[in-house]
């Protein structure tokens, strides 16, 4: 336990990923940007978050600019989902199908908003039909990966409330459009300068890489698992309206992996990097005002964000420092309260996310029970 607790910070000796990282943001803003100046923004009177924005000294402007923020996500997804695919050179056809995938996606998370139960329902369907895309062609798990971190952020943070099936499809249209136009520009400048890019991660195969979508097997037990606890969890979360259980879930969505190995290695980092940036902003919040801890926490979201792929325990730090320092000043609360509720919340998630690893590798499978 010690020597794997040694591993977690140890620097992994790959290239840090700040090319994908500077896409991603640049294609970000360049989708917000699109989405506020077609004006796809609500009025003063559909804004709820006014006074949350007053309390912590926002303008107008930007809690208007919050509601364009889809449009970016999207961008985000497409453009890390094209790299993953096709590190060397992004690849368009990936691009168009993960563009589809999204609009799909933020459609059907637009329709399940309205109950818990469509809520808990379609989330787990979303959840069980992209964790089944893993032990297909790379290409095939980008757009699993994009269409499953799509529909859980649209359908869990209502980035959609007060939005039109027209608007949804125009946020999701611009959204990809801008994804790939900066991918166009990234390739154009790799071919100008000849910039070779980072190497991919290596990804294991799942032990039954290549059988057929629906086949019986590890996959599909690991799928069906997860779908029940990431659906269960959302039909809670909407029914409740407790963001605890927001937190919760999103600890489960994030460790429950389709190998146990995998799923152990992710709860030891998002637990350190958790308990890590609980404690770094409790101590800092002691002699930094607030204003500066939420610039802090940005700039620590950025670099922590170029460490994503080779340490994923230092970009957890970096995230629980920011959400830690927001939250708590958002409702002029003590950080020390905040870090604890989050450390609460992470610990039942990494345990649920644990539990139903368990669960998979002791489920029988179907495939080896001879019939007659």
């Amino acid at each position: 336990m010690i020597s794997k607790l040694s591993e977690v910070f140890r620097h992994s000796g790959a290239r840090v990923a700040w090319r994908g990282t500077l896409t991603a943001l640049a294609a970000f803003l360049i989708a917000c940007g699109a989405a506020y100046a077609l004006g796809l923004r609500p009025g003063a009177g559909d804004l709820q978050a006014t006074a949350t924005g007053r309390r912590v000294g926002l303008d107008y402007d930007l809690l208007v600019l919050a509601k364009v923020i889809p449009a970016g996500l999207v961008a985000i997804f497409v453009v890390l989902t094209s790299l993953a695919a096709a590190p060397g050179r992004p690849a368009l056809r990936t691009s168009m199908i993960a563009s589809l995938a999204t609009i799909g996606a933020m459609l059907l998370g637009w329709v399940a908003s309205g109950s818990a139960l469509a809520a808990g329902v379609v989330m787990a369907a979303m959840m069980t039909l992209t964790a089944l895309s893993v032990r297909q062609t790379p290409g095939v798990r980008a757009v699993g990966m994009l269409t499953s971190s799509v529909y859980f952020w649209i359908a869990t943070c209502g980035f959609l409330v007060y939005r039109s099936a027209a608007e949804v499809i125009e946020l999701a249209v611009i959204g990809c459009a801008s994804a790939l136009l900066i991918l166009g520009v990234v390739q154009l400048l790799r071919a100008r300068f000849s910039v070779s890019p980072p190497p991919a991660p290596a990804n294991p195969a799942p032990a039954d890489a290549g059988a057929s979508f629906f086949a019986a097997g590890p996959t599909m037990r690991y799928a069906l698992m997860r779908g029940l606890l990431i659906g269960g969890l959302m039909g809670a979360y909407v029914a409740s309206g407790d963001h605890d259980v927001f937190w919760v879930m999103l600890s489960a969505w994030i460790v429950l992996l389709p190998a146990p190995e995998a799923t152990w290695d992710k709860a030891l980092r998002r637990a350190v990097g958790v308990l890590f940036g609980c404690a770094l902003v409790v101590g800092l919040s002691q002699v930094l005002a607030a204003f500066w801890m939420l610039w802090l926490g940005l700039v620590a979201l950025l670099v922590g964000s170029l460490w994503i792929q080779r340490n994923y325990a230092v970009f957890q730090a970096a995230a629980t420092f920011l959400v830690v320092a927001l939250t708590a000043e958002m409702h002029r609360a003590s950080t020390l309260d905040w870090a604890v509720t989050r450390l609460v919340d992470n610990v039942i998630g990494i345990g649920l996310a644990l539990s139903a690893a368990h669960l998979v590798v002791r489920l029988p499978n179907r495939r080896s029970v001879r019939v007659g």
